[in-house]
């Protein structure tokens, strides 16, 4: 993870409601989804003519199951850029996207909100090992491809010892690597 550029795999014609599946093989820093690890981002290329026709998603080793897109981009072509050798020209599913991605538009090139949040993963479940990217395509004449995939994981830090304290309840207390603006009465800020 990630996957070579130009993987070439088949998503065949009129195959829904079954899907193919592609295993990814996943090890990460991390056992506990939502707790010490989180799903930042999903980055991927599909070939396809008809981006209309395609349903995809996402299972986690525990089996939780978040569709990622699902029928969106009408009669336009492909999910990021499958010309680009060095698979730098994808589409992001990110939960700290802006638009959702049934309002997105083919490439899709760039962040999109997922049909399903990518926060459905954060069940406390251990990330490491298969996860399965699936994929259907809804109607005839039209064929695609796999050209690359990523799941990009990070880690979460717990703060326990807050390192600034303001007031007598501790409930605005920052750790590390927060950022805070502090105004006084008179109007000051400070950074």
């Amino acid at each position: 993870n990630p996957s070579d550029c130009g993987l070439d795999l088949a998503i065949p014609d009129n195959n829904c409601p079954l899907a193919v599946v592609f295993p990814i093989e996943v090890s990460v820093n991390g056992n506990q989804m939502g707790t010490n690890v989180y799903l930042k981002e999903v980055r991927l290329i599909i070939e396809h003519t008809w981006n209309e026709d395609l349903r995809f998603g996402l299972v986690s080793p525990s089996g939780d199951s978040v569709l990622l897109s699902e029928f969106n981009g009408s009669s336009g072509d492909n999910y990021g850029d499958p010309a680009d050798t060095n698979c730098n020209s994808v589409t992001i599913f990110s939960e700290s996207a802006t638009t959702p991605i049934s309002l997105g538009s083919s490439p899709f090139i760039g962040t999109y909100f997922p049909e399903d949040s990518l926060s459905v993963f954060n069940d406390g479940s251990d990330p490491n090992g298969l996860w399965l990217f699936y994929a259907c395509d809804d109607v005839g004449s039209d064929v695609g491809y796999l050209q690359y995939l990523e799941l990009l994981f990070d880690t979460i830090i717990n703060c326990t010892d807050p390192t600034v304290v303001i007031g007598n309840s501790g409930s605005n207390s920052f750790c590390v690597g927060n950022s805070v603006t502090l105004s006084t009465t008179g109007g000051t800020s400070y950074q």
